[in-house]
């Protein structure tokens, strides 16, 4: 019994914690002590052991595939255009490029970085 403590012990303290890693393919190609894979939360951004009551996503949103990791954007674009009857812009489009085509494109914004819809 104390072998197979000490063998435990010795595997949580070499394999970092989920919460460790801030990318999604370095996040879901961990494997915890427990053999299943840490969980990105995409609304967030950030990485979970299955399970995790502080995740800030549904466990459908839960990200466990490296597959289904978002793509890395680049060349991203703001343009404002349009005016409201006081002058104010009210209207922009937002463009960006990423290395492959992708199944589902979201921009979260907002007036402050920790209200983003």
């Amino acid at each position: 019994y104390l072998h197979l403590l000490i063998i435990l012990a010795g595997v949580c303290v070499a394999s970092p914690n989920c919460d460790s890693f801030k990318d999604c393919s370095s996040c879901v190609s961990h494997s915890t002590w427990t053999g299943n894979h840490c969980r990105w939360c995409p609304k967030s951004s950030d990485c979970h052991a299955e399970g995790s009551i502080i995740s800030n996503c549904d466990p459908q949103e839960l990200i466990s595939n490296v597959d289904r990791c978002p793509l890395p954007v680049e060349q991203i674009h703001i343009a404002f255009a349009g005016r409201n009857a006081n002058g104010d812009v009210n209207g922009m489009t937002i463009s960006w490029a990423s290395p492959a085509n992708t199944k589902l494109s979201i921009v979260h914004y907002g007036l402050s970085e920790d209200n983003l819809s």
